[in-house]
């Protein structure tokens, strides 16, 4: 049995209203162009890379909304672990994914609700 870690407040012990893997769709849902989140790869010194700019953006917004919800109201905007890089936190499910995310497109954006 597999069993999935779950982000949880410790002060109000619920869980989050939503994944990351929505809040990373609305966002993508945000630059249909791919101007900002795209998947152009990182080639600065002429050498093969994986580093796709808008995987990294993405992930850094994440980040970025993560904790200015969690400093805001004590609690996770959405579930998912923010694993430390050297170069920034990075939610490990919405990494892997991101080709599929990005390549989805949406008559409208999901849903997200603030409970505050």
């Amino acid at each position: 049995m597999n069993a999935r870690k779950k982000s949880i407040s410790p002060k109000t012990n619920k869980e989050p209203l939503v994944s990351s893997q929505t809040v990373a769709k609305y966002l993508l849902s945000l630059d249909p162009q791919r101007e900002y989140f795209s998947t152009q790869k990182v080639d600065e010194s002429n050498q093969p890379t994986s580093f796709i700019i808008g995987n990294f953006r993405l992930n850094k917004t994440l980040q970025i909304i993560q904790a200015l919800y969690y400093a805001r109201y004590q609690e996770p905007f959405f579930s998912g672990i923010i694993k430390a890089y050297e170069h920034g936190g990075v939610v490990s499910s919405v990494y892997r994914k991101f080709n599929l995310l990005s390549r989805e497109t949406k008559k409208s954006p999901p849903r997200i609700i603030d409970p505050h």
